[in-house]
């Protein structure tokens, strides 16, 4: 931009919902902490606004110095015609720098649209990003290209199988790639068996008996920890349970982090994705346990799984000695949280 000023116009548009939510997502935490964002953020849902809301919203100055930014979804709908069309395009081009106004539309504009040519017109004003749909190979490369955003790595094999699971959804594929990144803990390259092993979801009655295993540990009780370890094993597949303890112990941390903090189980229950009921579950089971505790046996799994990938160990034998050698009583003492 000359001068180096920036955009007083972000117009996104395309069919990547999950693309677009992402770009926007990162306007907004350029704005500063919660109190700038409340005051300078604002988002308006397709039919919910007329221009003369959209021209209120966009003339008025910020708070604390920051920019003002405005998320108008759809607007093409409302302002394509006559004098709304006129209006519209009149206030983007009076638009204050200290305002940034987002447009989104959920679907590829042509080059003959108005709004496209208006904005190539005006590279000075504009930002302007098309958002397709990715798919086959191209979805496989986003993949990969996501997973190294988030500090991971997933070979080609896998990203082209997650690719084949997914479609052309983003916003799954990057859930599933959370999920696979926490599997492995980012301490590894993500492969195709993984994305096998965890694509087929998780199986609710799993859930509850290593939950009701994890509760025989945390009350000492080694016999009956065994004994429920090798139920599992004869109905689980062993990668599978193995999984599943995993998932476990990281959302007992979360959970103990969160009961630490005084946080609700709802606010546990949003952050990672589950039910209200399980998030509380967690909590009350996290009590039983020290943060060092848990930490320990978490760091221990993922010595497991390094282990059965250079073929030290499998996880039949690697769970058995794991939980052999944690029913002992712990060295440290469940804390509470201080009041």
């Amino acid at each position: 931009m000359a001068g180096g000023s920036k955009p007083t116009v972000y117009l996104f548009h395309g069919e990547d919902e999950f693309g677009i939510s992402s770009e926007i997502a990162k306007i907004k935490d350029r704005l500063g902490d919660d109190q700038a964002v409340g005051m300078n953020f604002t988002v308006l849902e397709p039919g919910t606004y007329s221009l003369a809301d959209l021209r209120g919203l966009a003339l008025t100055m910020g708070f604390f110095d920051t920019r003002r930014v405005v998320v108008a979804k759809s607007p093409l709908k409302q302002f394509s015609k006559g004098d709304d069309k006129k209006g519209f395009q009149s206030l983007l081009e009076s638009l204050p720098a200290e305002t940034a106004l987002v447009i989104a539309e959920p679907a590829s504009l042509n080059n003959n649209q108005w709004l496209l040519k208006w904005a190539r017109e005006n590279p000075g004003k504009v930002y302007e990003r098309n958002f397709p749909i990715e798919s086959g190979g191209s979805m496989a490369a986003w993949i990969q290209q996501r997973a190294q955003q988030q500090g991971g790595e997933i070979s080609r094999e896998a990203a082209n199988e997650l690719a084949e699971l997914v479609g052309t959804q983003k916003r799954h594929a990057a859930q599933e790639i959370d999920k696979l990144l926490a599997y492995t803990a980012c301490q590894r390259t993500i492969e195709a068996e993984d994305v096998r092993l965890l694509s087929t979801g998780v199986d609710e009655e799993a859930v509850s008996e290593v939950f009701n295993m994890v509760d025989t540990l945390a009350q000492r009780q080694p016999q009956k920890t065994m004994d429920a370890l090798h139920r599992l094993l004869q109905v689980y597949d062993p990668g599978y349970l193995y999984f599943m303890v995993v998932r476990q112990f990281r959302f007992l941390i979360l959970a103990r982090e969160a009961f630490d903090s005084g946080l609700r189980a709802e606010d546990l229950a949003q952050q990672i994705k589950i039910k209200p009921w399980l998030a509380t579950k967690l909590i009350r089971q996290s009590r039983n346990f020290a943060m060092p505790d848990l930490e320990d046996i978490y760091h221990r799994l993922l010595e497991l799984d390094l282990a059965v990938k250079t073929g030290q160990s499998d996880y039949v034998l690697g769970l058995d000695i794991l939980v052999a050698g944690l029913t002992p009583q712990p060295s440290h003492q469940p804390q509470s949280r201080s009041n």
